[in-house]
């Protein structure tokens, strides 16, 4: 399970992130404090205790009675207020650097080290998993531009996944491969989140408006094609269908000519053709569901609050 933010500063750090964002945007309401304590595990009275701090440092402003709420007052409080409080603990300081002979140059590399290090530690690295290098990318562009945050693609079978857990702040992937990248990472599970891939619309109602009565899929995972299994034979229980894996060659290739029409993800679809010098009549594509996406989104936002407050 992510990091879910329990103390009136993890939670009010949590809120301010949101607001810096734009998640709650100038002039919104913020969600009442019943709603947040139930999202984050934690008591509405520490909630009510981080809007109250919001509200004493300008950010948000608290309207009492019927019709109100806690609204966002000021989206840039948080940067004008952190800058006024840096200028005036770094000016002695650097007057003190100064009187004991420390050069201009030699005090900026020392700040701007400072500066980089911290400002690295606050950013939570973030792995993001599948099977093929394309499905990798094709998740993560759709993810990336919806959650605000980068990630690195890996390949499962091109990595040591046992040594993930030390070197990232979260592994994600999809339910297709979770139990396989959990346990290889079974003392840092809490780490591991899945997220529920699922074909295209598009690719959906393309399956869907098959006429054919034997149909053939090629995946390139077990796990993947049994989830593709139950969903063609939801939209065609009365008719027959046939599975293999990639690897199979002879497989692929009976499948391919007892097929009248040929199901294949989009990471076979090369080898496919090849192997049975017939193009595929459906290509899957896959992407990530909306339920997962704010999933994903609330743990990184509060991975990044956790960041925060250590440092």
């Amino acid at each position: 399970m992510g990091f879910r933010p329990t103390s009136a500063e993890e939670i009010r750090q949590t809120l301010l992130s949101r607001i810096n964002r734009g998640e709650y945007a100038l002039g919104s309401r913020i969600p009442p404090a019943r709603t947040l304590a139930d999202e984050f595990g934690a008591n509405r009275n520490t909630v009510g205790k981080a809007f109250q701090e919001l509200a004493r440092d300008g950010f948000v402003r608290l309207v009492p009675g019927r019709g109100g709420g806690t609204f966002v007052q000021r989206a840039e409080a948080a940067a004008v207020v952190a800058e006024a409080q840096i200028r005036n603990a770094l000016r002695p300081l650097i007057e003190q650097a100064r009187v004991r002979g420390l050069s201009k140059a030699a005090l900026s590399a020392t700040i701007q080290q400072l500066v980089d290090a911290t400002f690295d530690s606050q950013i939570p690295r973030v792995k993001f998993l599948e099977c093929n290098v394309h499905d990798a990318r094709t998740l993560v562009a759709q993810l990336e531009p919806l959650i605000g945050f980068r990630m690195e693609i890996g390949v499962i079978d091109q990595e040591d996944l046992g040594a993930l857990g030390d070197q990232y702040d979260l592994i994600v992937t999809t339910f297709h491969h979770l139990a396989e990248v959990t346990r290889a990472l079974t003392n840092q599970r809490h780490k591991v989140i899945g997220v529920n891939a699922v074909p295209t619309a598009a690719v959906a109602l393309k399956i869907a408006l098959i006429e054919a009565r034997h149909l053939g899929l090629v995946c390139g995972r077990e796990n993947t094609a049994q989830s593709m299994k139950y969903l063609v034979a939801s939209y065609h229980p009365d008719d027959e269908l046939e599975v293999a894996l990639v690897d199979d060659v002879e497989g692929v290739r009976a499948l391919a000519s007892r097929s009248e029409a040929l199901i294949v993800t989009y990471s076979c679809a090369d080898a496919v053709t090849r192997l049975t010098d017939r193009t595929p009549d459906v290509v899957v594509e896959f992407q990530i569901d909306n339920q997962s996406i704010m999933f994903l989104r609330q743990q990184i936002v509060g991975l990044q609050a956790l960041h925060t407050v250590a440092t």
